[in-house]
């Protein structure tokens, strides 16, 4: 899978190099190299809206004049087109392939909860998925709304499904499970997941010593939040430091853990 000139960093350093911009083609890079094998339908389609995007460049007048940006864009479409090619080909075999295995094409989606019962928001997802007798199935995608969608994904009737989270903003922590799967009749198979949490007792001054206690890189309301200070309720917004002596902070946080749950 994959060609030389389907590289983002290639292109994002071509056009600095000459001072262009572009908003299109790297992220269709990206979604056709977060398309992990097979995952047919999403190739196809990364590369298709690539094909698009390059065509479209390729005969606007900034980037026809200059040379080596044209000739990049060139070397691109011809690998795109090779591409589209050899990927049709395998989704046909690998298609007759998993109906003799009994695989059967669903659309997947996946609900992700915060520790706090919130949509997960500033994460990436990345789901694998096995079944005996085949290959693993690799997908990725950023979480919108706590949501994460993909269509027309060809899975085993029974398998296993392992899910994680990581933090595309600020350094956080990863949450991850692992959970078993059996296909019914309905056309979307359903997953949530729910971060675990529990709740530590910390002596601290302030909030930024409970951070650190945490882990160096934790932030409150993402990898913490106050529930009580000094054995009082904490209220948000309040003061949340303690002066120079330490008091007991009573914080939940998340365990790194996922309880999942398939319909």
């Amino acid at each position: 899978m994959g060609t030389k000139f389907i590289d983002s960093s290639a292109w994002k350093k071509l056009l600095k190099t000459h001072k262009l911009r572009d908003t299109s083609l790297a992220p269709a890079m990206s979604s056709y190299w977060d398309c992990k094998p097979p995952a047919y339908e999403g190739r196809l389609i990364a590369l298709e809206k690539l094909k698009t995007g390059a065509a479209k460049l390729s005969k606007d007048a900034k980037y026809k004049a200059v040379a080596e940006v044209a000739e990049f864009l060139g070397y691109l479409l011809k690998d795109i087109e090779a591409e589209l090619k050899v990927t049709k080909r395998d989704k046909i075999k690998h298609e007759a392939n998993e109906k003799k295995l009994g695989a059967r094409e669903v659309d997947l989606q996946f609900v992700f909860v915060d520790f706090l019962g919130s949509p997960m928001l500033s994460q990436k997802a990345f789901i694998e998925i096995k079944a005996p007798g085949r290959d693993t199935i690799t997908l990725s995608k950023p979480v919108k709304g706590g949501v994460v969608s993909f269509k027309g994904i060809e899975i085993m009737p029974v398998g296993t499904l392992r899910i994680m989270t990581v933090s595309t903003g600020k350094a956080s922590h990863i949450s991850s499970g692992v959970t078993t799967y059996k296909l019914g009749t309905a056309k979307t198979l359903t997953v949530r997941s729910e971060e675990d949490s529990k709740i530590r007792k910390i002596s601290a001054g302030s909030s930024a010593q409970v951070a650190k206690k945490i882990g160096s890189k934790a932030t409150a309301g993402a990898d913490f939040k106050i529930l009580k200070v000094g054995g009082e309720v904490f209220v948000e917004g309040q003061t949340t430091t303690a002066g120079n002596k330490s008091v007991s902070w009573e914080v939940r946080v998340p365990t790194g853990a996922f309880k999942l749950t398939v319909k």
